[in-house]
């Protein structure tokens, strides 16, 4: 007959037991990347679920541990942002679209020995990634009390704008009018593409 031996078990911590752990301590460096989950800027684009998102930055993770370099952990939600803009006929448009927010920190007692602009570099190289893959124009990326925006067209729209410099003064002025549009509606700080900035644009009258 064989004899049950109880299995001896750890007691579970008190609060007393706690510590901190030496080297932990260091400034606090969080980081958001907002990246859209409806793909282009219509509305019946595709609508990717977030593990899409998910399973692109483990990819990207895992590819940079495997060649012995760092990688950010983080944790993805799914959100909604909601906005609103002034339309020319004196009505106000508003909208919703689904986000995907990939946040954490950069924790110093395993990230502290990086720099700054190591995590950024970091931050962009994900941010492109998710971009990629969930079709996404315009990412917005934040890290410490700093924020940028990465857009995979501003290279074009920038080239473009070279090239009608040659348009007659009314020409100009009324692409003053949709750049500065533009920017009204880009600091809304919209996480994803170009929606609201391309029907803003589309609303304002021609000649």
């Amino acid at each position: 007959m064989m004899v049950e031996v109880p299995i001896s078990r750890p007691s579970p911590p008190r609060p007393a037991d706690y510590i901190v752990v030496p080297g932990s301590q260091g400034p606090r460096r969080d980081f958001r990347i907002s990246v859209g989950l409806r793909e282009g800027w219509d509305a019946e684009g595709r609508v990717f679920d977030v593990s899409e998102a998910v399973r692109t930055a483990r990819a990207w993770m895992k590819r940079r541990v495997e060649s012995g370099q760092p990688a950010l952990p983080g944790m993805f939600t799914r959100a909604e942002v909601t906005y609103a803009w002034p339309r020319d006929d004196g009505t106000v448009g508003s909208d919703r679209e689904p986000v995907a927010l990939f946040t954490g920190e950069a924790v110093h007692a395993y990230l502290g020995h990086l720099s700054d602009a190591a995590i950024e570099a970091m931050l962009n190289e994900l941010a492109t990634e998710l971009g990629a893959a969930l079709g996404q124009e315009r990412i917005y990326v934040a890290f410490a009390d700093r924020t940028w925006i990465l857009d995979a067209g501003e290279q074009a729209r920038t080239l473009q704008s070279v090239d009608t410099s040659a348009r007659t003064s009314e020409q100009r002025t009324q692409q003053r009018v949709i750049q500065t549009t533009t920017r009204t509606a880009l600091s809304c700080g919209i996480a994803g593409n170009h929606r609201l900035s391309l029907r803003i644009i589309r609303e304002l009258p021609v000649g």
